[in-house]
């Protein structure tokens, strides 16, 4: 069973220009994932896919001596993460003569994942028989009580109907915080990750689940650093 982890960094960022060679907590963005990404596989096995001379650049300073630019006309804002591993896979199988059974997709814009999470969740994979492992955490915005949206009527109506008479009677509920996907590369030559049947989570708690994309989240992951004593 052949497992090898990508990190997907392109350039040109619309969120938040730059943010993956940005110093957080003292180091890159994408170095943070780099290092936990070397935790738990070895070098040859970690793919950097990126288009972006910086990333380039904190690879090979990372250690990674053979990293090639992604094609620009898979890194453009409209190419789905889909097109991304599927070039990468095909690349790695192609170059070491092996089969990729699973793919561990781990993006930069997650610095406070761990690398038991990773291990975690590839264990999460190992004991259930789906599609894809994704990391969650618990939602305190339960779509059965507090989350809404307009009807075609221009009224505001509760996501999800139902016949509980207390907030603590109702289901719990989790949001994807995507620090880690572990996907079974059979479904996904057969479908986008977003059509997957077959998913279940693995939880992490919500003060390592910050996925930076505006200038809030990066203030909001610093201060979720300190308070965890992230180094």
């Amino acid at each position: 069973m052949k497992t090898i982890a990508i990190i997907p960094a392109r350039a040109g960022s619309q969120g938040l220009p730059g943010k993956n060679y940005k110093n957080f907590m003292g180091k890159p963005l994408v170095q943070h994932t780099m290092e936990q990404a070397l935790g738990v596989f070895e070098l040859q096995d970690i793919v950097v896919s990126t288009n972006c001379e910086e990333v380039l650049s904190i690879a090979k300073k990372c250690g990674w001596t053979d990293v090639t630019p992604r094609p620009e006309e898979i890194a453009m804002s409209n190419t789905t993460m889909r097109e991304v591993l599927l070039y990468e896979i095909q690349k790695y199988e192609a170059n070491f003569g092996v089969k990729v059974d699973r793919v561990v997709l781990l993006q930069p814009t997650s610095p406070l994942r761990r690398e038991e999470d990773i291990k975690g969740a590839m264990g999460r994979m190992n004991e259930a028989d789906v599609d894809m492992v994704m990391t969650v955490y618990p939602c305190k915005q339960n779509p059965y009580s507090v989350v809404m949206e307009y009807n075609e009527e221009g009224l505001l109506k509760k996501v999800k109907s139902h016949l509980f008479t207390t907030r603590q009677s109702t289901p719990p509920v989790f949001c994807i915080n995507g620090a880690v996907y572990v996907i079974n590369v059979l479904s996904l030559l057969k479908d986008d990750l977003s059509n997957f049947n077959k998913v279940v989570g693995y939880e992490m708690p919500e003060n390592r689940s910050i996925d930076i994309d505006t200038d809030w989240d990066w203030y909001m992951a610093e201060k979720a650093a300190e308070y965890i004593k992230f180094a």
